[in-house]
């Protein structure tokens, strides 16, 4: 029996190709007969099994992505409840899972962590996250997709993942200790807020 894969999720069968919209590849299907060995790799991918989850001293970069909810000039902040970077405020985000687009994976772990829900603008920018231990290794690598919201509903609730949460505007995001490049962010998610509004 072929095993059933979608072509963009695995390395050694990459045809994409583009759809009538430029931006967006369209997934093809592909048979892989089972004479034809998977990598490991896409293995785990094609029978849902899970990928090593070692965030801490990676063998690669994780693939993550987050929210700048905005709601009346101020943007939602939660300060980071696990390592790397515990206590730090940060958006609210995390791992994007497999068959998840990223702003569908913002705003699953923007519920799941805070119990907010909003509703995406837009991306404003990556943020690579890269930390080494003392011995210069790669601590942690993390690549994070940031986007802009509207806000919706719920207040932002404290959790394992969120150790407090408050909303803040890029004034009050500079005075915080946050995770790298975060008062550009707010600054970013707050005036495409305002002109999407």
């Amino acid at each position: 029996m072929a095993t059933r894969v979608t072509a963009s999720r695995v390395p050694s069968a990459r045809l994409r190709r583009f759809g009538d919209d430029a931006r967006a590849f369209r997934e093809i299907p592909v048979e892989i007969p089972p004479e034809i060995p998977l990598l490991p790799f896409a293995a785990g991918l094609a029978t849902n099994r899970s990928v090593t989850d070692d965030r801490l001293a990676p063998t690669r970069p994780f693939l993550a992505a987050s929210v700048a909810v905005v709601r009346d000039g101020r943007v939602l902040l939660a300060a980071r409840g696990k390592e790397p970077m515990r206590g730090l405020f940060t958006l609210p985000g995390g791992l994007v899972e497999v068959g998840e687009t990223l702003a569908e994976a913002a705003l699953r772990e923007l519920h799941e962590e805070v119990g907010v829900a909003a509703s995406v603008i837009g991306p404003i920018r990556p943020v690579e996250i890269i930390l080494r231990d003392e011995a210069g290794r790669v601590a942690s690598h993390f690549v994070i997709q940031a986007h802009a919201a509207h806000w919706r509903a719920g207040e932002g609730e404290t959790g394992p993942e969120a150790l407090d949460v408050r909303w803040a505007d890029a004034a009050e995001a500079e005075r915080l200790p946050t995770t790298p490049g975060l008062p550009d962010i707010v600054r970013a998610a707050i005036a495409m807020a305002e002109a999407t509004r």
